[in-house]
């Protein structure tokens, strides 16, 4: 979750969770002479069906631009179920705005 960008810890749904787990991804794809590339499963950040949303909408900051979360409800029950209402693996956000993996993946 982008704006998860300043939470010290790693859990899942934070930008450093994800940071961690596609930066050694990469790393094991550079280091086998077997892998000759990598495809990132999804680009930037995407709305879901509203099934997996689980009431965990965000609540927009009012007068902000691009539009940001000020809140997001990421009490989801399993982990098929998406805060916010939105798949967040990409390595851009929904507007378009670099998360810390996108220079990682980008090298």
């Amino acid at each position: 979750i982008y704006e998860w960008n300043n939470n010290q810890t790693a859990l899942p749904w934070t930008l450093k969770f994800q940071t961690q787990v596609i930066a050694e991804d990469v790393d094991v794809a550079l280091a086998n002479a077997n892998i000759s590339g990598i495809n990132l499963w999804h680009f930037f950040d995407f709305k879901v069906d509203d099934r997996w949303e689980n009431h965990t909408h965000c609540d927009y900051l009012p007068s902000v631009y691009p539009p940001t979360c000020g809140y997001i409800a990421a009490n989801v029950s399993r982990r098929a179920d998406r805060p916010g209402g939105a798949n967040h693996k990409g390595s851009l956000d929904f507007w378009r705005r670099k998360k810390p993996v996108f220079d990682i993946v980008a090298a």
